[in-house]
């Protein structure tokens, strides 16, 4: 059994990424036999304390700090041969830089400390720091971590680059599928005000610029001139916690929506529970996930739309061919393309099958408890 304390900036019942992806790790490792403490801001979700698989969260202050890196120290010292493993976003922790001065400190008392990077954008340091400065900032855990795991190929290659080497952990889905039965799939269509027949397009995810929300309503845009006929489906669309610019954006968009005349065909589901997403993503006839970077292993987002076998037009991959032959991709920000490729698969029931197929054969092997069993050769090996 390996003893683990995951440090995040955010975890339920905060919204955001990182934390379902903390959470949904810990319980995996949990179910195959490991102990897992969560150090965070926040604590488990009510509904789900005293699950046999939850872990033990120990409340930290919201805002990181330096006594942060002692308290860490001496809860990782109260477990025999613990691990710190540390789930790194930028944006989660405020973009305070003294959490990446944090595994240095650690190592220097002797104990082991493991980094998942989810991105590589570099922390706030102060007026004018340079790009170099950030950068080695950012750098500077995967140095002194004994593991470092990216979630996806493309940073784990700009990370070789820096003689950093890291594992690829592909997330997993963070929404359990969910049974619908076809009354109740009629009924949510009802409640969407969508007309019989009309397709709805769905979209997953919070609200932030990176999602591609704004590409999607320039092709509906562009759709609705031609006289095709849609209803959009905003699931979730809430700014999340972490990213405070995240909200400017969603009233961006919000007035994008109304000066392309589309806010009567647009409906936003706002914060949902795991199973009402899942059911929404069910009953939705095509996702469209179009991020600005290209779709990438590290989008939680779209992993739940593949192992849902949803119909799914994406981006272009930034790297690998990780999506099964099949999956509609289009290049970053082309309204156009992508506006062909809604109208393409929307008009033609078996090309949305032979989409879901090729998305269910993407999910495949992304299981959580393999990405659990990926996290405990790591510790073992290290």
């Amino acid at each position: 059994m390996t003893h683990i304390l995951m440090v995040t900036g955010e975890y339920p019942p905060m919204t955001g990424g990182v934390g379902d992806y903390t959470r949904l790790l810990a319980r995996a490792l949990i179910r195959e036999g490991h102990r897992v403490r969560i150090a965070a801001a926040t604590g488990t979700p009510a509904a789900d304390r005293g699950a046999a698989d939850e872990p033990e969260v120990l409340t930290l202050p919201r805002r990181w700090a330096r006594g942060h890196k002692l308290a860490i120290a001496r809860m990782a010292q109260a477990e025999p041969d613990s691990w710190i493993h540390v789930q790194y976003q930028t944006a989660a922790y405020r973009m305070n830089p003294e959490v990446n001065r944090s595994p240095a400190a650690w190592a220097a008392r002797g104990l082991r400390v493991a980094w998942t990077y989810h991105d590589l954008l570099p922390p706030y340091l102060f007026p004018l720091a340079g790009n170099a400065l950030r950068q080695r900032v950012t750098l500077a855990p995967g140095r002194a971590s004994r593991i470092v795991v990216s979630t996806n190929r493309e940073d784990a290659d700009r990370l070789a680059q820096a003689g950093i080497r890291a594992e690829v952990s592909p997330v997993g889905s963070n929404i359990p599928i969910a049974p619908l039965k076809p009354r109740e799939r009629a009924d949510l269509r009802g409640s969407w005000q969508a007309r019989p027949g009309e397709p709805v397009i769905g979209c997953f995810g919070l609200a932030g610029r990176t999602k591609g929300l704004q590409t999607l309503v320039e092709a509906a845009r562009l759709l609705k001139s031609r006289g095709t006929d849609l209803r959009i489906v905003i699931i979730g669309g809430t700014p999340g916690t972490s990213d405070r610019s995240n909200a400017a954006f969603l009233q961006s968009l919000q007035n994008a929506i109304r000066t392309a005349g589309l806010e009567d065909r647009v409906h936003w589901t706002g914060a949902l529970s795991d199973r009402e997403v899942s059911r929404a993503l069910s009953t939705c006839d095509l996702m469209v996930q179009p991020y600005t970077e290209g779709a990438s292993t590290r989008h939680g987002s779209l992993m739940a739309c593949l192992d849902h076998g949803c119909a799914t037009i994406t981006s272009t991959p930034l790297s690998d061919d990780w999506l099964a032959p099949g999956v509609p991709t289009v290049p970053p920000l082309d309204f156009l393309a992508l506006a062909s490729r809604i109208a393409c698969l929307a008009a033609s029931p078996e090309k949305r099958a032979a989409a879901a197929a090729a998305a269910r054969t993407s999910a495949a092997d992304r299981s959580w408890e393999r990405i659990a069993n990926q996290h405990a050769a790591l510790y073992a090996a290290a």
